[in-house]
């Protein structure tokens, strides 16, 4: 499992700047790209990270998020892939927003 967070008063002081605030909360009911608000939040942080542009913020409310698949590189898949240059952050902090990975058993033959 991965944890993140950062207070939000940081996040505050920074989406004056210009960039784009993306919200996510895995009990929205009604995601709307760009997830510019919590009323059209979107449900899993992948769909923020694809909706943002360099520079832009994505706040990430309480829950657990254990949905989604992304592959990168070779075949294993990640449960969040940010290929943009973001910032992806808590409002509560760590032990608020969890990510929930992918757990991958690998047997090689007994030799």
């Amino acid at each position: 499992m991965i944890r993140m967070g950062v207070l939000l008063l940081a996040l505050q002081s920074f989406a004056g700047a210009g960039m784009t605030t993306h919200h996510v909360s895995a009990a929205s009911s009604n995601p709307v790209s760009p997830y510019a608000s919590w009323s059209s939040a979107a449900t899993t942080i992948q769909a923020a990270v694809d909706a943002a542009n360099a520079g832009d913020y994505i706040v990430v409310s309480n829950g657990t998020y254990q949905t989604g698949t992304r592959v990168i590189h070779g075949s294993l898949p990640n449960r969040v892939a940010v290929d943009v240059p973001v910032t992806v952050q808590s409002v509560n902090g760590p032990a608020s927003t969890i990510i929930a990975g992918f757990f991958i058993s690998f047997c090689a033959p007994l030799i």
